[in-house]
């Protein structure tokens, strides 16, 4: 009897396993609404294969695989915090993972620990699935790992390091062959070429990645270009193509941004709005995004953090301090979907 009930809780198991795999395989393109809602209505069912995988003697393996491959959904469900837990678990039993998983389970690990604020644990857990790849010699796990330090460093505000690691990511994606990531990498240089100040380096970046994200049809890379472009050429005074870009990208936000890429765009408006007298709705849209934030427990990018505190000393200095308060409170009290909106009328995407 107990040989039976343990077959039918690991035939639930490796089900809910093929299909967290197979949903990760289409998240980031136009399969991602009825992949994330089939996701959604199995919940229950995928939290019960976790737990059984974690409660087994022999199903590290099995754990592993499923927290790898939910780190998207739990990405766009904002449950971060949950992730995280589930792999912690995973990485408590690691030794008796075979490698090419437990490299997989390690950046994934590595990716929300980064999106917690904990940058000492995240670099600490990507240099660990690194040093395992390069002795697997498993190229593509070697490039995985050197993105998401680069995310890491960047996020942290090292754009110098980030540049040395985007880039060495970036040739061993073109060496795999891997268009998606190589459109990624793209995106990821430009932004530190942002934060550093060489505009036309950046507009140049996220020009050759936006035709590798339609090839690909990556659609979360798409958006993420998309609002950096459109950042970048607000910043270099090109506002119509500036408008267009960040209308299109806060528009596939709606649908295939994470939460804290959505926060990063409202973070991005509320600096342009603020850069272009429109200060009231700057702090509206800061009031959104750390609401937001707050919510569902990611942080602010370090590397932006002195965009914010320009941001807020210019809008203080427009409005006064009882004002922003106000303001701020009011940005707060708006769903993600008419923040987005709001952002949208914001930089004259039409509401």
């Amino acid at each position: 009897m107990e040989e039976e009930v343990r077959r039918i809780h690991g035939a639930h198991r490796d089900y809910y396993l093929w299909l967290a795999e197979e949903a990760n395989k289409v998240l980031l393109t136009q399969e991602h609404a009825h992949w994330l809602e089939r996701l959604q209505a199995e919940d229950d069912n995928l939290r019960a294969a976790l737990e059984w995988s974690r409660d087994q003697p022999n199903e590290a393996e099995a754990l592993a695989r499923l927290v790898a491959a939910l780190e998207d959904y739990w990405a766009y469900t904002g449950r971060f915090s949950e992730g995280r837990q589930w792999a912690a678990e995973a990485l408590a039993d690691r030794e008796r993972v075979p490698s090419r998983y437990r490299i997989r389970m390690l950046f994934t690990a590595g990716r929300l620990a980064l999106e917690l604020g904990d940058y000492q644990e995240a670099i600490v857990l990507l240099d660990e699935s690194l040093a395992l790849a390069r002795r697997e010699g498993d190229r593509h796990g070697e490039a995985e790992a050197l993105s998401n330090k680069g995310y890491v460093v960047q996020a942290h505000g090292d754009t110098a390091e980030a540049v040395t690691l985007h880039t060495e990511a970036l040739a061993r994606w073109r060496a795999i062959g891997d268009l998606e990531r190589v459109a990624d990498a793209l995106t990821s240089l430009g932004i530190a070429a942002v934060l550093a100040g060489d505009l036309p380096r950046a507009i140049t970046l996220f020009e050759e990645s936006i035709p590798l994200c339609h090839a690909t049809n990556n659609r979360y890379y798409l958006t993420d270009a998309l609002l950096s472009l459109g950042f970048a050429l607000f910043l270099t005074g090109n506002l119509e193509r500036a408008r267009a870009h960040l209308s299109e990208g806060l528009t596939l936000a709606q649908t295939y941004g994470t939460l804290p890429l959505i926060g990063r765009g409202l973070d991005e408006i509320a600096f342009i709005a603020g850069m272009s007298g429109q200060p009231d709705r700057a702090v509206r849209l800061l009031g959104a995004s750390a609401s937001l934030r707050e919510r569902h427990g990611f942080l602010m990018i370090e590397a932006y953090r002195h965009l914010y505190d320009q941001l807020i000393a210019r809008t203080r200095e427009a409005l006064g301090e009882a004002a922003m308060g106000e303001l701020h409170a009011a940005g707060a009290t708006l769903s993600t979907e008419q923040a987005i909106a709001y952002a949208r009328e914001t930089i004259g995407g039409g509401a």
